[in-house]
């Protein structure tokens, strides 16, 4: 596999015979274990090889090898992997050895897709940076001083470097969306409940927002692979279409100068391929960001505090700081109001994509921070990074449960890259797509 191939071309060749999946995988093993970003954390090579080995095997006694046949991909350390040692960045975890696959690890695996590692994040994936106590901080590919985001960081990370052309990730408020707008990918939150979740670690209890909220979902290079990949994920089929008006929400957040920037280069080249685009009130996002960080916080991480009793010191000091916080009982009527509220934004925005079919917003306040940062300025103010105010467009599309995409959008003043949002109709991933495409074609 070249550094640049897509899933779309190994997929082409492996199929037909013209090149076999061990000399891909081989490929990608060999540029996994030159991973100078700190990304991959753990490598199943010899598994890897297996699986390629009967990819080539199958395709020689004339079986469908399947429609990702020979694709190497990462996934991230939070998701089970059967064997291969899973542990969602914390020392608590460190010789976990899951049973069985993640419903989507299962997925791509048996679609033909060979998994070559997994990829670091935060401890628990509750930051927006990929940094912890096993194995460190993973690095931006196009600069060593620089952050890929987070939580997903590390899947980021191995595609940009191009490692392997897609991996798989979660997306809580973001944690998909940024790390692939600050490395200039492709990257999914798909319809709630459109993709199987189960498998992700520590697995959250029902009702609380973690549950609520953590969709799986891809980060690719190319649009072609990404959709591949989400065709093989989904359990519908996601083809419903709308048309391609477009609704900018340029305004509302805090946001820096080349994200801004990002927006509106995007809205020039979609009006000069003939797309209507219109400027749409931010006011029902923001509000959608308030209900989401009133939601988030009525969790009081019970089911964390009683994991990590007795080896709090063992934790980094932001999940340490979650599990000490004073629990606090949510009442009833309170929750009742946040979901009502929820419901009454999920309606305005459902009016307002019935004009709009699709949206285009900021992925996060700023782009790619430094690999130290632990605080960034915020509308002339430090603010903590841990608290995540930046990932602000993205929480709010989290709490509609719509499909949104992040795409490339050029490059911030730094030269490193910066992405937008675009947002659709759930399942309507054809919508996405199309404006996406559009946008592809101006780079």
């Amino acid at each position: 596999m070249q550094v640049d191939e897509t899933a779309v071309q190994i997929v082409r060749d492996v199929r037909s015979g013209r090149r076999p999946a061990f000399e891909v995988v081989a490929g990608a093993l060999a540029r996994a274990a030159d991973d100078r970003c700190n990304a991959i954390v753990t490598l199943c090579a010899e598994r890897a090889m297996d699986e390629a080995a009967a990819i080539d095997q199958a395709v020689a006694d004339g079986e469908d090898p399947g429609p990702l046949a020979g694709v190497p991909f990462t996934a991230k350390d939070t998701i089970a992997t059967a064997g291969i040692r899973t542990t969602a960045g914390s020392r608590l975890l460190t010789d976990h050895i899951p049973e069985q696959d993640a419903a989507c690890v299962a997925r791509l695996r048996g679609a033909g897709a060979v998994l070559i590692g997994k990829t670091n994040c935060p401890e628990f994936a509750l930051q927006a940076r990929t940094d912890n106590l096993v194995f460190g901080a993973t690095t931006h590919p196009a600069d060593p001083k620089m952050s890929p985001g987070g939580s997903s960081g590390g899947c980021a990370a191995t595609v940009a470097a191009g490692i392997v052309p897609v991996s798989i990730g979660g997306d809580y408020g973001g944690s998909i969306r940024y790390p692939a707008s600050c490395t200039g990918l492709f990257g999914l939150r798909p319809t709630r409940g459109a993709v199987d979740g189960a498998g992700t670690l520590p697995a959250a209890p029902t009702g609380t927002p973690r549950h609520h909220f953590q969709e799986v979902g891809p980060l690719a290079r190319t649009l072609d692979d990404l959709v591949l990949v989400d065709s093989v994920l989904r359990n519908d089929p996601g083809t419903r279409s709308h048309g391609t008006r477009v609704g900018l929400v340029p305004g509302g957040w805090p946001i820096d100068d080349d994200t801004r920037g990002a927006l509106e280069r995007s809205a020039t080249v979609l009006a000069d391929q003939g797309i209507e685009v219109s400027t749409v009130d931010a006011a029902p996002f923001i509000r959608a960001t308030e209900v989401f960080d009133a939601w988030r916080a009525t969790d009081d991480y019970a089911d964390l505090r009683e994991f990590v009793a007795g080896r709090e010191q063992e934790l980094t000091p932001h999940i340490r700081s979650l599990v000490a916080a004073p629990h606090r009982e949510v009442p009833g009527r309170e929750l009742t109001a946040i979901i009502e509220a929820a419901g009454e934004i999920e309606r305005a925005v459902a009016d307002l994509l019935r004009l709009t079919p699709v949206l285009m917003l900021p992925v996060a306040l700023v782009g790619a921070l430094p690999i130290a940062a632990t605080h960034v300025d915020v509308d002339g103010r430090p603010e903590p990074l841990d608290s995540l105010r930046i990932l602000a467009p993205s929480r709010a599309i989290s709490l509609l449960g719509l499909p949104a995409l992040a795409v490339p959008a050029g490059t911030d003043a730094r030269g490193l890259p910066v992405g937008v949002q675009l947002v659709a109709h759930r399942h309507a991933g054809a919508d996405l797509y199309r404006v996406a495409t559009l946008l592809t074609r101006s780079r």
